[in-house]
């Protein structure tokens, strides 16, 4: 059997907290992505449209994937499995959120729906950066933490001889 790679090892007074935020985490992600594929990706691809990022060939199959991407990372931080990975896939998606945010404040656009949320919750740019960056923020703190306490990663690791 291959021997795993040397992690540091998690500071046990902040795995509440890391649980904590890994929940937060998925709780955002799993609303977030909800909501969106509630709407349908017609609607989430015309808030798409209003960025000017993506060609029009990509809208609809990007605001098709978006949503179920987020709720599998959300489903994935809620349960712990894979908790590492998720967050780095997470904090990578919030990163990525603020650069287009903030590629619509640079280029003058004004957007009166983020998307964050679908139809569910409108906010202005700067409060969905400012949002966006707690997050990444918080994913970094979880996977720096190893995901926390009560995860199925740790479970699965103790069974393991």
């Amino acid at each position: 059997m291959k021997p795993k790679p040397a992690l540091p090892p998690a500071d046990d007074r902040r795995a509440p907290l890391a649980s904590a935020a890994r929940w937060a985490l998925a709780a955002v992600l799993l609303g977030s992505g909800l909501h969106k594929a509630a709407g349908g990706p017609e609607e989430f691809a015309a808030v798409l449209e209003t960025y000017d990022l993506l060609p029009q060939g990509m809208l609809l199959p990007f605001a098709a994937l978006l949503p179920w991407l987020e709720t599998l990372l959300g489903l994935s931080l809620a349960a712990g499995f894979a908790a590492r990975a998720a967050c780095a896939g997470a904090g990578l998606m919030f990163l990525t959120f603020i650069l287009a945010l903030g590629s619509t404040i640079m280029r003058g656009m004004k957007l009166d729906n983020c998307g964050c949320f679908g139809a569910g919750i409108h906010l202005s740019p700067w409060q969905a950066m400012s949002l966006d960056a707690v997050l990444a923020s918080l994913a970094v703190f979880v996977f720096l933490q190893r995901g926390g306490r009560w995860t199925l990663d740790a479970w699965i690791d103790a069974g393991e001889p």
